[in-house]
């Protein structure tokens, strides 16, 4: 599989600080209080929006408190976070039967209609309500089987290569939401942060890593996704393996694709469409 990475050993951070580190990593910008920057997917989200789809077009599967942001491009492009990858979603059935459900849309359009009247810019609808449009889409959307793990779907060999671990499975969904044509998928694995048992804590987390990229990285490939597909893995920032104990010997280095010494690693998957080949023009001046 060697032969489908690229190792980048040239990104440089002089963050030692997870918070900071984590979004410089997602973002390219430091922190500024001034203003919240857009991660990669978020980006990815809005300038490759796929119409065709109605579950959102940026996802995360993440365990820590520092999603993917959709910044100063609007909270439409925050990654919508997935906590049991497989697993049924929350808040997505409603809770009232479709007759009081109709009665509660009936009285919102009175509450939109009155909103609007009067104002001096005109609008179609508010922003509220086409969130409330956008939400009641994704309840009803067929895509919203990619994020459920059903092995009529998937065979038991292709979930058992994934490796049993939330992360494998992150990726496995990561695979099938790429089918469905969501744009950026991020799927995290912490617990690289060993300030003792350097070798041995990160021997366990490459058990997990290792496993789960090969599958996806051959699933993809398998399904024809491959070439309209990036993988990337990376971390905020590296340990050395002298740092035992220590919390201030960081390597101030983001590396990407197939090293095992990061604080936290993140697998971002980040597709479009293949580009159809070019039209053969007839020339017609002869």
């Amino acid at each position: 599989m060697i032969n489908e990475l690229c190792v980048i050993r040239s990104l440089v951070s002089r963050e030692g600080d997870h918070h900071r580190g984590v979004y410089l990593a997602k973002t390219g910008y430091r922190p500024d209080q001034t203003l919240t920057h857009p991660s990669l997917g978020a980006i990815l989200a809005k300038e490759r929006w796929n119409a065709g789809i109605a579950i959102p077009q940026h996802v995360s599967r993440g365990s820590d408190q520092r999603p993917a942001r959709g910044g100063f491009l609007g909270a439409q492009y925050d990654a919508y976070k997935i906590y049991n990858p497989g697993g049924r979603l929350r808040n997505i059935a409603s809770r009232a039967d479709k007759t009081r459900q109709q009665r509660r849309l009936a009285g919102l359009n009175v509450v939109s209609r009155t909103f609007r009247r009067g104002r001096t810019v005109a609008a179609r609808a508010t922003q509220h309500r086409l969130m409330v449009d956008r939400a009641l889409a994704m309840m009803n959307a067929d895509q919203l089987k990619a994020f459920q793990l059903d092995l009529d779907d998937e065979s038991r060999s292709t979930v058992k290569l994934y490796g049993d671990s939330r992360f494998g499975r992150g990726c496995l969904v990561a695979r099938r939401l790429v089918q469905a044509g969501v744009r950026a998928i991020e799927v995290t694995l912490p617990g690289w942060d060993t300030h003792a048992n350097n070798f041995e804590g990160h021997r366990e987390q490459a058990g997990i890593l290792d496993p789960a990229l090969f599958a996806l990285i051959t699933d993809l490939k398998q399904h024809d996704l491959l070439d309209s597909t990036i993988v990337l893995v990376l971390g905020e920032f590296g340990r050395t393996p002298t740092s035992i104990h220590s919390t201030d010997e960081t390597t101030g280095l983001m590396d990407t694709v197939a090293l095992s010494e990061e604080e936290a690693w993140q697998l971002a998957v980040c597709w479009e469409p293949p580009i159809p080949p070019a039209q053969t023009q007839t020339d017609t001046s002869s």
